[in-house]
């Protein structure tokens, strides 16, 4: 069970790094562009790369403002000593259920990424992902015990 979790994780993370890496930042554009030369993208690659991100950046916008929203009304929940234990699965499955929705978004987002990188591209891509989750940035850094990069939990 406890190598399933970790997989899931560092599926995870790495969509995680997949959709930073292609990020817009406020309003100071896009921020794939030094990633986009470095992969050597072509001006088709480029677009497509944009409207993908520009599709998943509004739906797991709004996935994340609702799991924000229902973290907080379970956290709520467990402080209250009349709650249910019933109102606590509940409220702790609709949590369950945003994470795997997000959780599939991402992992949809790099499907289609794939469809545009070159073999190559991906490589050069999988590579800068790794190095940001070990040296920093968006979602990055070594992680702690039981996590991708970090010691095994016993």
């Amino acid at each position: 069970m406890k190598k399933i979790f970790f997989s899931l994780l560092a599926v995870s993370v790495f969509l995680l790094s997949a959709g930073s890496l292609f990020a817009e930042q406020g309003g100071r554009g896009y921020r794939g562009e030094r990633m986009a030369e470095e992969l050597g993208l072509n001006d088709t690659q480029k677009e497509q790369m944009r409207e993908i991100h520009q599709k998943y950046q509004s739906i797991m916008q709004s996935k994340r403002e609702s799991m924000k929203t229902e973290r907080n009304k379970l956290k709520t929940l467990l402080q209250d000593p009349k709650a249910s234990d019933a109102s606590l699965k509940d409220q702790h499955e609709k949590v369950k259920k945003l994470k795997n929705e997000i959780g599939d978004e991402r992992f949809n987002q790099v499907l289609e990424i794939r469809k545009v990188l070159t073999p190559e591209q991906m490589e050069k891509f999988n590579d800068k992902r790794k190095h940001r989750r070990h040296h920093g940035g968006p979602y990055g850094g070594p992680r702690g015990p039981g996590g991708p990069d970090g010691p095994e939990e016993e």
